[in-house]
């Protein structure tokens, strides 16, 4: 084999296989703490207001990645690369933090010590999931954003969906320690995995290796705060970023809304446990996501990113909308199995689009902070969705809190039209 051959600059293969692996990374985190955690309180007697608050704990800290992102732009290592001393660095952070989650072992009824968990697992993520955006957009050539894009959502989801799953039965029956060492092994071996790639040719794979910082981030390597933050305020302040923005306000604040709503829908409602539900999101989306990955592959490039993300944006709104005229057959099992399968595909392949064009906005020298910005910004509504949706009476509102779903989808919808970026892919000559 090359010499080359754990270098992501001279391969288009390694390159996809390396960003799912970092997503599957921080996958399993967010089915812990979004679906296994939230669902496990719920099926325990939690409250609407405490199953919101976990909720929104587990998107708060990657709301403030955007305070990360300048940080990993203006200091590395640059003889290791630019991106990967964080992403190993973040990797093992991941490690200890799940080691001393398993340590903590909190109930279904400690609040405080649940939230406290989630911070500290979300935190290490958020950190890794900065450095693995900016290495996307270092590294991806043309044409390459929508079907890594795919490869980073199909790895973060499938982990998403396992996860979740896997963690609703383990604490349900043998409590959050043995939950959180399950998935330690995953987190080890990603680790592992960013010691053993390079970015470029050259280049160290550890500190006291023999390599050299490429030539070519020598050219974009930013020395000083200031060209930093002039150029990450001069490239989001263009008029697609901004659209672009307040689109991910938008499906973020929707998105928010529904999460704590499908969790305590179906363990008040539609007559799941803990286990039940998280098995039923596994079972939904993993087939789920694999076949968005396929049908974003293809769609993508015959109708344009923002055609599709349009599409699915609007569609979503038209299904709360059929379940606010009538939320008394979705506590039929059937029917809210089907509508959890039409939302997990229009969820999928929402943020494969975003993350493409998020990618596409971005700059290789100011990468880490303009994703982190964009990024930000959505779990930032997210977040605030999910507080919202307890602040407007949650499950005892039901169709007030549908009606704000329906109007904040609709809206990003109509933005995303805006846009003049994520057209249809140009046809080879």
């Amino acid at each position: 084999m090359s010499r080359n051959r754990w270098v992501l600059s001279e391969s288009r293969f390694l390159r996809y296989l390396t960003f799912g692996l970092f997503y599957v990374s921080q996958g399993v985190p967010a089915g812990v703490t979004i679906i296994g955690i939230p669902a496990w309180a719920a099926a325990k007697g939690a409250s609407s207001t405490t199953v919101a608050s976990l909720v929104a704990a587990a998107y708060l800290v990657p709301s403030f990645k955007f305070l990360m992102g300048p940080i990993v732009d203006r200091y590395t290592f640059p003889a290791m690369g630019r991106r990967r001393p964080w992403l190993i660095g973040a990797q093992t952070v991941m490690t200890l933090a799940w080691i001393a989650a398993s340590i903590l072992a909190p109930g279904p009824t400690d609040t405080s010590l649940l939230v406290m968990v989630t911070f500290m697992v979300s935190g290490a993520t958020a950190v890794q999931d900065v450095a693995a955006d900016a290495l996307s957009v270092d590294l991806l050539q043309d044409g390459e954003e929508g079907p890594a894009s795919a490869f980073m959502f199909g790895g973060a989801l499938i982990s998403m969906a396992a996860s979740g799953a896997l963690s609703g039965y383990l604490l349900q029956h043998y409590g959050s320690s043995i939950a959180f060492l399950a998935f330690l092994p995953v987190i080890a071996l990603v680790t592992l995995y960013a010691v053993t790639i390079l970015e470029r040719p050259g280049e160290r794979r550890l500190p006291w290796s023999k390599g050299e910082e490429s030539a070519i981030d020598k050219e974009v390597q930013a020395e000083r705060w200031w060209p930093i933050l002039r150029e990450s305020i001069v490239n989001l302040l263009t008029r697609d970023s901004l659209i672009f923005i307040a689109v991910s306000l938008a499906a973020g604040l929707a998105a928010g809304l529904v999460t704590p709503l499908w969790t305590l829908f179906a363990t008040t409602r539609a007559g799941f446990d803990a286990a039940g539900y998280t098995a039923l999101n596994s079972a939904i989306n993993l087939p789920t996501t694999f076949a968005c990955v396929a049908l974003g592959g293809a769609l993508n490039p015959r109708f344009g990113v923002r055609a599709v993300v349009a599409a699915v944006l609007l569609l979503d709104a038209a299904m709360y909308l059929g379940m606010w005229f009538d939320t008394g057959l979705f506590a039929l099992t059937s029917a809210f199995i089907a509508i959890n399968v039409a939302t997990a595909i229009t969820a999928t392949l929402r943020q494969i689009g975003q993350q493409a064009l998020r990618i596409d906005l971005s700059s290789s020298r100011v990468g880490a902070t303009q994703m982190t910005i964009y990024n930000s910004l959505g779990n930032l509504t997210i977040s605030t969705g999910a507080g919202l949706f307890a602040a407007l009476g949650g499950m005892a509102a039901l169709g007030l809190n549908l009606a704000a779903t329906i109007a904040v989808s609709a809206l990003a919808a109509i933005l995303t039209l805006f846009l003049r970026i994520g057209g249809r892919a140009p046809k080879a000559d």
